[in-house]
């Protein structure tokens, strides 16, 4: 009730400097444009991974099929981290009935950093 009817003043000075910088969020909207295109162009060719719609945000949600819906997101999350240094969440902390069939990956760093985590994934993929 009260982040309605009266916003936090921290909140209050980060929407007008917000509203002050208007270059730079249209710098970020486009840098999460180019991020999400590469991360879409580059995972759509990547049989093991259902793309779903990513309109907003910086995020790209996954569902996953074989034969990496049988490692499960959780188990699968964990092992690219260990192996290739890419992090994604697991689906179950977004829904805990059929979570363990998704992934999320972010696509919000260093349009470079996306990129080489990418290359580390789908060399990591063609290894599975």
């Amino acid at each position: 009730q009260n982040f309605h009817i009266c916003a936090p003043v921290a909140s209050q000075l980060m929407g007008e400097a917000a509203i002050r910088h208007d270059e730079l969020f249209h710098g970020l909207l486009e840098h999460m444009v180019i991020n999400r295109k590469m991360v879409r162009d580059q995972l759509a060719g990547v049989d093991v991974f259902e793309l779903t719609p990513a309109e907003g945000a910086f995020y790209q949600y996954m569902c996953l099929r074989e034969p990496l819906k049988q490692i499960g997101s959780s188990s699968l999350c964990h092992r690219l981290l260990e192996e290739t240094g890419v992090a994604m969440t697991p689906g179950k902390d977004f829904d805990p009935h059929q979570g363990e069939s998704f992934v999320r990956l972010s696509y919000a760093g260093h349009t470079q950093d996306v990129q080489d985590g990418l290359e580390r994934l789908r060399i990591w993929l063609k290894n599975f």
